[in-house]
């Protein structure tokens, strides 16, 4: 079983080349958009990672604040978002039941693939966790905001599926009042050499068999639900 938060904690660079092979049909960022406009919102990414999502807000947002609960994620993130131009952002160490802002501060919040692990690496405790964060999100959201989860539907499907180790956290989005859609993901990578090296460490040995291998280049399917709901 891969330990995610080691590679979170130590391997932001191979994370960083994993997770922006994602999505190289660009679905999301249309799928974000169809669901609300993300121009000239003051946003929240929570658990921003290496800024998978916050690269997709930072051209469009008034403001736009990204945290997350690892320093070398967060130093990387800095660096790359820099690197494209994108001074403007404020980078916060927090964790997601402890949100350092005012109250009624962002239009939206957006979390890409990071609230679940409130669920799955605290099972006694998961319902309080998640509780205490939803709590946090109502309180910095302005009236009538609205907070978008993005989470797997499926690594290596190309049809969405209930991921069974998340079917509890799964009807707990449901009993809040989220709805949810879903598009393809799919991760790109330029040959298996590269697939290989990026996919397993992050989903194990047994995802390498869902590779699509053609002549230029390599896919792995991918499915994320999109759950949203106004608060």
């Amino acid at each position: 079983m891969p330990d995610h938060k080691e590679i979170y904690t130590r391997q932001p660079v191979n994370y960083h080349l994993l997770v922006m092979a994602e999505d190289y049909q660009k679905n999301l960022p249309r799928a974000l958009q169809e669901i609300v406009p993300l121009f000239n919102k003051d946003i929240l990414d929570m658990g921003a990672g290496t800024g998978r999502v916050t690269q997709i807000a930072a051209p469009l947002a008034r403001n736009l604040a990204a945290t997350d609960i690892s320093p070398a994620m967060l130093r990387y993130a800095r660096k790359e978002m820099g690197s494209l131009g994108y001074y403007n952002i404020d980078w916060v160490l927090a964790d997601h039941r402890r949100l350092p802002f005012r109250t009624r501060s962002f239009d939206l919040i957006l979390s890409g693939w990071s609230l679940c692990y409130l669920y799955s690496w605290d099972p006694k405790n998961w319902r309080r966790n998640l509780d205490v964060a939803f709590n946090g999100m109502r309180r910095v959201l302005k009236r009538s905001g609205i907070v978008i989860l993005m989470e797997t539907f499926g690594t290596g499907s190309t049809e969405p599926v209930f991921v069974p180790e998340l079917d509890l956290y799964y009807q707990y989005l449901y009993a809040l009042g989220f709805g949810v859609t879903w598009v393809r993901t799919d991760y790109l990578f330029k040959d298996e050499k590269t697939a290989v090296n990026l996919v397993e460490p992050f989903f194990g040995k047994e995802m390498l068999k869902k590779l699509i291998i053609g002549k230029e280049q390599v896919i792995l399917p991918e499915c994320t639900g999109i759950w949203h709901r106004g608060f």
